[in-house]
């Protein structure tokens, strides 16, 4: 095997931010099926508009969107709804009272809270939407 030429100098790991309210844009939505819970779920992929100083190479944060399912209680079906909508409200996606396109998903901006929080071993974003403004 001979050298191959790439340039690995300034590559380094994705960081977390520290707690707070950032720019958010949505890069990206991928439909999936969890396999612990085999429940149907949005995974949603957002990139970090304004970094703090210092921070090169923001970590993509992940958000899991939950849906209902037919055998769900009725009280947990309402809080997945609950935070569905919020989440759709802060990054402006349009919805209606039967639904929403996930299709719109990509590419929508919003500003919300992240905190750190571990999840097996590493340290991550994860967005906190805040409550629903009556």
């Amino acid at each position: 095997m001979s050298f191959i030429e790439i340039p690995l100098g300034g590559v380094s790991e994705a960081v977390t931010v520290p707690e707070g309210t950032y720019d958010l844009r949505i890069e990206g939505c991928e439909e999936k099926t969890s396999v612990n819970t085999g429940r149907d779920m949005l995974m949603v992929m957002l990139h970090i508009e304004n970094p703090p100083a210092g921070v090169e190479n923001p970590a993509t944060v992940f958000h899991y969107v939950n849906l209902p399912m037919e055998d769900d209680e009725p009280r947990t079906v309402q809080m997945m709804l609950l935070e569905i909508k919020r989440f759709l409200t802060v990054f402006g996606v349009p919805f209606e009272e039967h639904g929403f396109d996930s299709n719109d998903l990509p590419g929508a901006v919003g500003e919300c809270f992240l905190i750190e929080e571990e999840y097996e071993g590493r340290i991550g974003n994860k967005l906190k939407p805040p409550r629903l403004e009556e």
